[in-house]
């Protein structure tokens, strides 16, 4: 099964993820920003306390998102 290797946050939502079949991609976040769980993730400090759980990904606020979200959202 295909996981999350790394993330890197990137301003305006974007998040760069690795995956451990050498994929990488970009996924763009900010759509999810007006929801209740990633609104204190518009502030970049927050949105850079990503954990890795190798197959989501989630944040201090107990935001997560899975990897076929991510996948399913992707842009590049």
């Amino acid at each position: 099964m295909v996981a999350i290797q790394y993330v890197v946050p990137q301003k305006n939502g974007i998040l760069e993820y690795g995956l451990s079949n050498g994929v990488v991609r970009k996924c763009d976040l900010s759509p999810f920003f007006s929801g209740e769980a990633f609104k204190e993730l518009q502030d970049f400090d927050e949105f850079c306390k990503v954990k890795n759980g190798k197959y989501y990904l989630e944040w201090e606020n107990g935001a997560d998102i899975s990897l076929d979200t991510l996948e399913a959202t992707a842009i590049s």
